[in-house]
Order: C-alpha cells, then sequence, then structure tokens
C-alpha cells in the first residue's frame, strides 16, 4: 500500500480547494466572495462595499415595516422592488455577470432567506462570451 500526504489549498472566501497553491492563490484574487477583487470577466477592480452597502440601504428603507425596526416584509408584491434593484445592479456593473453575482451573492447574505434575485448566471455567461465574439 502507497500513502501519500499532500498539501491541501482552500480559498479564504469560498469552498474551493486543490493541490495548487499558484491557482489557489489566482482563484483567490477573482473569487465572486472576494470584494477586493479584481474581475476576470471585464477586468474591472469595483468599490462592491460601497455599492452593497447602497443596495442594501435602499432594500430596508423600501422594504422595512413599519413600526417593526429591523422587520422586512415577506410580502411577494416587494419581489419587484427587488427586480427592479437587480435591474439597477445589472446596469451599474455594465452586464459583467462575474461582478453581478458578487453583489448579489453578498447581498443574499445580508439579507432573510425569502429574499431572492431571479438572476441565472449560467446564462448570463453564455451572453456575455456571445457579445464578445461580435
Amino acid at each position: 500500500m502507497i500513502t501519500k500526504t499532500k498539501k491541501v489549498y482552500y480559498c479564504s472566501y469560498c469552498k474551493k480547494h486543490g493541490l495548487s497553491s499558484y491557482h489557489m492563490k489566482r482563484h483567490e484574487e477573482r473569487c465572486t466572495r472576494n470584494l477586493d477583487r479584481v474581475c476576470g470577466f471585464c477586468g474591472g477592480r469595483v468599490e462592491y462595499r460601497e455599492k452593497i452597502t447602497a443596495y442594501k440601504n435602499r432594500i430596508d428603507k423600501e422594504l422595512l415595516q413599519p413600526g417593526e425596526p429591523g422587520m422586512v416584509t415577506e410580502d411577494p408584491a416587494y419581489q419587484k422592488v427587488i427586480d427592479d434593484i437587480l435591474i439597477e445592479i445589472i446596469d451599474d456593473f455594465e452586464t459583467c455577470p462575474a461582478c453581478v453575482l458578487t453583489v448579489v451573492r453578498e447581498l443574499l447574505r445580508q439579507l432573510p432567506p425569502w429574499v431572492t434575485f431571479n438572476y441565472d448566471y449560467k446564462a448570463e455567461v453564455a451572453k456575455w462570451w456571445e457579445g464578445t465574439k461580435e
């Protein structure tokens, strides 16, 4: 029997892991859970924290139930507000799927579990690559 011990490298932001420190460092620079990331799609370096805070404050302001501080309403009519904010996020990041995903993931982490963004990352990536071929 052969036994080998290997170093496994883990991303500091997500659950990704691998056997190459070079590849893991490169992944961490572009990881969509890293708010100080460099985008692998558009090459941008964005102040995600400021934008996420602004979106979060807007969601809180528009969805906060009056008289119950800190409680966000679960009324399905408010999905329209979330959808409008998603359109604004997509416009702000010029449709870059990885930048949009970074913001959406962080907002979902901060919002109640019933809040959902109707964002299809795989479809948006396919559109992005089609747009770059033209």
